[in-house]
């Protein structure tokens, strides 16, 4: 199917009917873990004193903040897994947020690359970085669903979207407008929203992926 804004917002949103509690349960899981282990972190980093600050006084916060980052990565590996498996047709399970774990090595290794090389792409005049924003999009739902090396998912990832980076971009742009609408009344409307984007994310995945 052609990879247009409306048909990807209208397939993701009749799919993501059923699967709403599915999601937040998941979500909720992987957010209250994250909360109690920053907790206990929090608790257990020796303070640094701010007289004695030295280079090596940081080292243990800037591995906590990066081993909480790769943690909420793996367990993003296993929602964007749900909506892939839902636009599939397969049944989504709340167990499906531990599926990450699976890859565990493979995501934290594509995050670095990808924050890298975005990284780069910024300080190259901005554009190249935008341009693999979008372009590095689908690296882990790549690795969660076809088990493929990170540099092989990012390039995957690249070239597919290449194509038809402009659609991809506005999809993407429409579903952050959809965030910002759904937080004004209270946040309610991320009820909806939040599986919505995950579905989104596995409607494009299909349209790119499954030939």
């Amino acid at each position: 199917p052609q990879l247009t804004v409306g048909g990807v917002i209208k397939e993701a949103w009749e799919k993501v009917k059923g699967i709403k509690g599915t999601v937040w349960a998941g979500s909720a899981i992987m957010y209250l873990i994250v909360i109690v282990i920053v907790a206990g972190g929090t608790m257990l980093l020796p303070s640094t004193d701010i007289e004695a600050e030295t280079l090596t006084s940081y080292i243990p916060s800037a591995l906590f903040q990066f081993l909480t980052q790769a943690l909420y990565m793996i367990f993003m590996g296993g929602l964007l897994f749900m909506g892939i498996r839902r636009v599939a047709g397969d049944k989504v399970s709340w167990k499906m947020i531990f599926h990450g774990f699976s890859f565990t090595g493979k995501i934290i290794v594509v995050t670095i690359l990808q924050s890298i090389l975005i990284t780069l792409g910024f300080i190259l005049l901005i554009l190249p970085g935008i341009y693999l924003t979008i372009g590095y999009a689908m690296a882990i739902p790549l690795i969660v669903d076809k088990n493929l090396s990170p540099w092989q998912a990012l390039e995957t990832s690249r070239k597919a979207i290449h194509k038809v980076w402009w659609r991809v971009a506005a999809i993407g742009l429409v579903t952050c407008l959809l965030f910002i609408v759904a937080m004004i009344p209270l946040g309610i409307g991320l009820i909806w929203v939040w599986p919505l984007a995950l579905v989104v994310s596995g409607v494009v995945y299909h349209r790119l992926f499954s030939k």
